[in-house]
């Protein structure tokens, strides 16, 4: 029996699946910061700068 790897992600409320092989790096989406006086259609933003840990 084979088997493969999938990473699984959502782009709205789309449900999408690639191989891992395929995949540079995968980075789990830190909580918003919400921004005033902006459309309801932005969530925030968040901080992408990551160190090793």
């Amino acid at each position: 029996m084979s088997y493969c790897q999938l990473v699984v992600f959502n782009l709205g409320l789309e449900e999408y699946a690639i191989n891992i092989s395929y995949a540079q790096e995968i980075i789990r989406i830190p909580k918003f910061i919400q921004l005033p006086n902006t459309p309801s259609f932005i969530k925030g933003i968040f901080n992408l700068n990551i160190t090793n840990q």
